[in-house]
């Protein structure tokens, strides 16, 4: 699947691990609660995609356009409709975002443990309560994250 026109796709809760996403255009899709892990979205542009509560685990993101995407974990509701108190979070441990354009991007409380963001743009991208290892964090700073 290449070069494929996708926007504003609903893939939530989709299992696509490993899917070749590889240049395609993903821009306002979603992929909540989505299992990537392994996949291709090397090129991709995903602008403003939702990726909450999705399983990226080992997923290639190298040069992707990310501008204003999310990574945030979703509240678990019950079959009454209350919440059970829980969430589920964005998994992006050893993900590659080498020379992905994470502008104004934001990731809260996601794993991202081994994540590679070597020369990628990560203006204005907000990391909020994730889970980053000790190697990665100083990285992020270094390319003017915003760490908290």
């Amino acid at each position: 699947m290449r070069r494929l026109n996708l926007r504003g796709v609903n893939f939530s809760g989709m299992g696509m691990r490993g899917v070749n996403l590889k240049e395609a255009t993903l821009s306002d899709g979603l992929f909540i609660f989505t299992t990537l892990s392994y996949a291709d979205l090397s090129g991709a542009k995903a602008e403003g995609a939702d990726f909450d509560a999705a399983a990226l685990t080992h997923s290639n993101f190298t040069g992707a356009f990310l501008k204003k995407a999310n990574f945030r974990p979703v509240e678990v509701f019950g079959a009454d409709g209350k919440s059970t108190g829980q969430s589920w979070y964005a998994n992006l441990s050893n993900t590659n975002f080498t020379g992905a354009d994470l502008t104004e991007a934001h990731f809260r409380e996601a794993n991202l443990e081994g994540a590679n963001f070597d020369k990628a743009t990560v203006k204005g991208t907000h990391f909020e309560k994730c889970k980053i290892d000790s190697k990665t964090e100083p990285e992020l700073r270094k390319l003017g994250a915003l760490v908290s």
